[in-house]
């Protein structure tokens, strides 16, 4: 079996973005009112579809994702930051489905910095992991990813934005065993694109 098959459930992301909900509200109300603020700093909740292509991914079909992005100003038109992301699809390779769980390192460049519409780049980089847990069939597949998006900031207020993203990885996954009734099967690694389409609400906060 290829590389093939998703780290924890994707109901796992709903404390992480509960979370990054109440991080947003108790540093989000500092300076509110202050004039000419700023808040540089961003916390993103989204949610979109996330799909494969290439032939050690053959099998997989496009499934849901969520997560949320924690963003940091290091510059006027640059932020960087934090990833974290739940992803879950069928595949025609077992009965049910796989999970993948990333945590990866983000940066964000802003291409204008005039009021309305914010196209930006980004960058992203890190830890992936595939996993399945059934009663006759579990795995565990670690890796990394790296890859670059495009997106665009929509403000709705002062501190509030939409924010959509096209996304771009190349995933890169180590050899490992698949248990099948308990019977040990190796499994090889590979790698494949990834394609992640997100659209999110992002909160700013910070001086």
């Amino acid at each position: 079996m290829d590389f093939g098959l998703y780290g924890s459930r994707a109901s796992v992301g709903l404390p992480v973005i509960f979370l990054g909900c109440l991080i947003a509200f108790l540093l989000g109300p500092a300076g509110s009112s202050a004039a000419g603020q700023t808040y540089p700093n961003t916390v993103e909740f989204w949610g979109g579809v996330a799909g494969w292509s290439g032939e050690n991914a053959q099998g997989f079909e496009n499934g849901p994702s969520t997560g949320a992005t924690f963003l940091f100003h290091v510059g006027i038109p640059v932020q960087v930051g934090l990833d974290i992301a739940f992803a879950r699809m069928d595949s025609d390779q077992i009965v049910g489905e796989v999970d993948e769980f990333s945590a990866s390192a983000a940066a964000r460049y802003r291409l204008t910095l005039i009021p309305g519409f914010r196209p930006f780049l980004g960058l992203r980089g890190g830890y992936t992991r595939l996993s399945a847990d059934y009663s006759d069939f579990r795995f565990e597949q670690n890796g990394s990813m790296i890859g670059g998006n495009a997106g665009l900031e929509i403000p709705l207020g002062s501190r509030v934005m939409l924010v959509a993203t096209a996304e771009a990885m190349h995933y890169t996954y180590r050899d490992t065993t698949i248990f099948l009734e308990d019977i040990p099967i190796p499994s090889t690694g590979g790698s494949a694109w990834r394609y992640w389409g997100r659209l999110g609400l992002a909160f700013r906060w910070g001086h």
